[in-house]
Formats: C-alpha cells, structure tokens, sequence
C-alpha cells in the first residue's frame, strides 16, 4: 500500500459482485447489512476510479489525501 502497488490477488471487481450477492441474500433473509452496503460503496468508488481490475487494497486509495505537486 505504501507503494500504490496493487498486484492483483482478488479484484476489486470481484468483491464488488460477492458484496452484491451478500447484501441481496441477506435482504431475503431480512437481515440488515449495514456494514456490508457501506463496504460495496466504498469497492464501486473504486471501480468508478478506475480500479476494478487492481487488488482489493487499492480501495485504500479514496481516502488518501490528494496528491498536490509538492513534496
């Protein structure tokens, strides 16, 4: 992560997909998911970033601090 490597293990858009069918089987259980709907946001930001084909680390990359052009 320090590098902002992220050599595919497990896609981005891959856990974006299990999330999806956690949360709707859940729903048909009536159980609630919170978490779970706050993570698939997080995993499509990243998708519309860009990401979906890096390593599910690279979610980490939304909440770093914009780069500005100067050390």
């Amino acid at each position: 992560m320090l590098d902002r490597e992220y050599q595919p293990h497990f896609l981005v858009r891959l856990m974006t997909k299990d999330l999806k069918y956690a949360i709707q089987d859940s729903q048909r259980q009536s159980i609630d998911l919170t978490c779970g709907a706050a993570a698939l946001e997080v995993f499509e930001h990243a998708i519309a970033a860009g990401q979906g084909e890096c390593d599910l680390a690279a979610v980490v990359e939304q909440f770093r601090p914009a780069k500005t052009g100067t050390p």
